[in-house]
C-alpha cells in the first residue's frame, strides 16, 4: 500500500502561528530518553513540531526507556490499535532489595542475602511463562475508587491492588552477574514489568527491584523504526519531518486495511454500516480500517455481517 507522508516546510516549523496544528495527522515513534515522563516528552515533541491535538501510545516510566508511540490529529483515534498490541522490553534485575515502587526511586522496604544462581535463574524463569497473575505495583497509575494508586501510596495510603491476568509470551535470561540478572520478555498488553521482577525474586528465595526497564516493541513498532528527540529536533531545522513522520494508516501499525468504494465511503461518514463482501474473512469483533483512494475514512469493526464504523477520520 502505498501513502503520501505530509510534508511540512522549514517555514511551518518555525512560524509561531503556523497552521500546521489543525492539519497534522500521522505517527512520530519516539525513542524515549530516560528522566522524562510520558506526558513530558509529549509537551516536548509538540513544542518541536507545533503539533496540537496528540496523545501518546501506551505510558513509560521516567525510569523506562524506549519505544514510545505518540499520534498527532486523526491518527489519535487509532491509539487503542496501538496499545492492544505485545509488547517487548528488556530489563535488569538487581538481587538482595526490595523498593515500595518495584525500582531504584522507591524506599528500600526488604533485603536478602541470597544472590541466586544462573542455573536457579533459568529453572525458575519457566514457570513465568504463559498466562500469570500478578499484582501491579501500588506506585502505579491504576485507579482505585477513582484514585490513582501512586497518589494514594504517596499520601501514606495503601491501595488494594487488584490482582490481573497478564501473558508472558517469551522469557529469557540475557546475563547473569553476582548481584544481578538482565532479561528480555514479551508480554501482553498490561504487564507489569516491575511485578514481574519482584515476583521472579521472591521465587528465587531472595529479593529484587528493576534497576534499568527499556521497552523495544510495541505491536510491530521497534526501537528501529523510533527517533531520539535529538534526532526530531534536527530533522525539523533541517526542514525534513516529513523524513520521521509516518502516515495515519502506517504499516507498523496492528490494524489492518481494506478498500471500499465512494459511495460505501460516503455512507461510513454518515455513519451507516455496510456489508462485509464475502472475500473479507473476518471474525466477530476485528477491527480493520477502511480506505477509500488510499485514503483512512473510518476504523470499523465486523459485527452481524457489516462493518460497523467505530471511529470516523476526517482525512481530505
Amino acid at each position: 500500500m502505498k501513502n503520501e507522508k505530509l510534508k511540512m516546510t522549514k517555514n511551518q516549523l518555525h512560524t509561531p502561528h503556523s497552521t500546521l496544528h489543525t492539519s497534522l495527522n500521522g505517527w512520530l515513534f519516539i525513542d524515549k530518553p530516560l528522566g522524562l515522563t510520558s506526558v513530558q516528552l509529549m509537551g516536548k515533541v509538540r513544542r518541536i513540531i507545533k503539533g496540537d491535538k496528540a496523545g501518546h501510545a501506551g505510558t513509560l516510566d521516567p525510569l523506562a526507556s524506549g519505544v514510545l508511540p505518540l499520534a498527532f490529529g486523526e491518527a489519535t483515534k487509532l491509539i487503542p490499535c496501538v496499545v492492544g498490541g505485545d509488547k517487548e522490553y528488556v530489563f535488569t534485575v538487581e538481587w538482595g532489595k526490595e523498593t515500595d515502587t518495584f525500582d531504584s526511586e522507591g524506599k528500600v522496604t526488604e533485603v536478602s542475602d541470597v544472590m541466586p544462581a544462573k542455573e536457579d535463574i533459568e529453572k525458575i524463569i519457566l514457570s513465568f511463562i504463559g498466562r500469570i497473575r500478578q499484582k501491579p505495583p501500588k506506585f502505579s497509575a491504576i485507579k482505585i475508587d477513582g484514585q490513582r494508586a501512586y497518589d494514594m501510596a504517596r499520601a501514606g495510603k495503601e491501595p488494594e491492588m487488584p490482582v490481573r491476568e497478564v501473558m508472558i509470551y517469551e522469557l529469557h535470561l540475557k546475563e547473569s552477574k553476582e548481584n544481578n540478572a538482565t532479561f528480555f520478555v514479551r508480554c501482553s498488553k498490561g504487564t507489569y514489568i516491575r511485578s514481574l521482577a519482584v515476583d521472579i525474586a521472591r521465587a528465587l528465595g531472595t529479593r529484587g527491584f528493576v534497576a534499568e526497564l527499556r521497552r523495544i516493541r510495541v505491536g510491530k513498532i521497534s526501537v528501529e523504526d523510533s527517533v531520539s528527540l535529538e534526532a526530531l529536533e534536527e530533522a525539523a531545522d533541517s526542514g525534513k519531518l516529513d523524513s520521521v513522520l509516518h502516515p495515519l494508516d502506517d504499516r507498523l501499525l496492528d490494524i489492518d486495511s481494506f478498500n471500499v468504494t465512494q459511495h460505501e465511503a460516503g455512507l461510513l461518514k454518515r455513519g451507516v454500516s455496510i456489508l462485509i463482501r464475502r472475500h473479507h474473512l473476518v471474525s466477530e469483533g476485528t477491527n480493520m480500517l477502511a480506505q477509500f483512494n488510499n485514503k483512512p475514512v473510518a476504523v470499523v469493526t465486523g459485527e452481524r455481517g457489516h462493518w460497523k464504523i467505530v471511529r470516523g477520520l476526517n482525512i481530505v
